[in-house]
């Protein structure tokens, strides 16, 4: 494939406002924030004995994250819309423009987290079937109870944005092979960022143990793993939460706008250059209540 190497007007950037987006930097600090909240609320460490986040309070996050969810899937569809009814650009132009609409949305986030969020269950499910003390549930059952229908509906209508995470995988393969020094730095922090998070949350459940994990299971386990095994069933799954959620929300957000700009005829430099530098903390200070209801469906 010959990218592009000579400037073209970017319709890209301009159809799909990137001007007016929040900087990347405040994006990605959110993105990591709503990860840590997803696992600290949501996760199965504190669902046995003494639990740190009441059901109550599980309930009243899920109304919170379920809210922001519906607006930030609102606003999508209606740029979507916008782009698709405008007429003075072409078939693949559109296209285009909806990826980087898409990269941007906070909702693709939720949706990696959501899914991650099972695999955790997914691996505290088979930590314990391989222990003897499961308690027969299936993990649709298991999150339901632990979190209430809500969340379960929650994670039903996350799981809508399937199809565009997977058109947004499509057009950041070319982008991560074009940047490919870029693609492996935006990888190494999404990593490190795990590496760090993964152990607070056996840290944040120290205060209180599983009744159904007796210390005894984690013989034999390596000690990193013991300590992880000893709080929440998951032995070291939660650095693979936080990696799958953060690849997925940090890496779109960045390599979609590049990969729509490269595809769409912007040449390669100016497409990175345009990407990194369009984006300003001055432009993006709400004025209006509408305004500021925008930057919450783009950060949260």
């Amino acid at each position: 494939m010959v990218f592009p190497a000579t400037h073209q007007e970017d319709v890209v950037g301009e159809a799909a406002r990137m001007r007016h987006l929040p900087p990347f930097y405040l994006v990605h600090v959110f993105r990591f924030s709503t990860c840590l909240l997803t696992a600290v609320i949501f996760g199965p460490p504190w669902k046995q004995g003494r639990m740190i986040v009441s059901f109550r309070a599980r309930e009243v996050a899920t109304v919170a994250f379920l809210s922001l969810f519906i607006l930030g899937a609102l606003r999508d569809c209606n740029a979507v819309a916008e782009i698709c009814g405008n007429m003075e650009l072409g078939l693949w132009q559109r296209l285009c423009v909806v990826v980087a609409v898409l990269g941007s949305s906070a909702n693709v986030s939720k949706f990696a987290a959501n899914m991650a969020l099972i695999g955790i269950y997914a691996a505290q499910k088979m930590w314990q079937e391989q222990r003897g003390y499961s308690d027969c549930l299936s993990i649709a059952a298991t999150i339901r109870r632990d979190n209430g229908r809500l969340f379960e509906a929650y994670i039903a209508m996350s799981a809508t944005y399937t199809l565009a995470t997977v058109l947004l995988l499509i057009f950041c393969l070319p982008a991560a092979v074009a940047y490919f020094y870029f693609a492996i730095a935006l990888v190494l922090v999404c990593y490190l960022g795990a590496s760090a998070l993964g152990p607070l949350v056996p840290i944040l459940s120290r205060s209180q143990r599983l009744e159904l994990h007796p210390p005894e299971a984690a013989i034999g386990q390596h000690p990193r793993q013991q300590q992880q095994s000893g709080d929440s069933g998951t032995p070291l799954a939660w650095e693979d939460f936080f990696l799958a959620a953060l690849l997925c929300g940090v890496l779109p957000s960045l390599l979609a706008p590049c990969g729509a700009r490269l595809l769409s005829g912007v040449g390669y430099l100016d497409a990175l250059s345009s990407t990194l530098s369009e984006r300003s903390l001055s432009s993006v200070v709400p004025e209006t209540w509408a305004q500021l209801l925008d930057l919450c469906c783009h950060l949260l």
